[in-house]
């Protein structure tokens, strides 16, 4: 316990003196994370969209195809 409240009052003489331009870095970095987070969120979200679109576009494909074999089919048997 002792030990504790020695490495906590170090903590606190050690984080008293951290000068402001550090802590202006740190806000900095911290604000550059925030957005670059965001922008990840919001790349996902469009990724998750393009994929579904994709997905759909290849069934809709694959049901052309098979409508044209289909009728190239009739054709040739007229």
């Amino acid at each position: 316990m002792f030990l504790n409240i020695i490495e906590n009052s170090v903590f606190v003489k050690i984080s008293t003196f951290v000068p402001p331009q550090t802590l202006r870095a740190k806000r900095s970095v911290e604000q550059s994370l925030e957005e670059v987070q965001h922008q990840v969120s919001e790349l996902s979200t469009i990724n998750i969209s393009l994929a579904s679109s994709k997905s759909k576009l290849e069934q809709e494909l694959s049901i052309l195809a098979g409508d044209y074999d289909e009728v190239s089919k009739e054709l040739k048997v007229k």
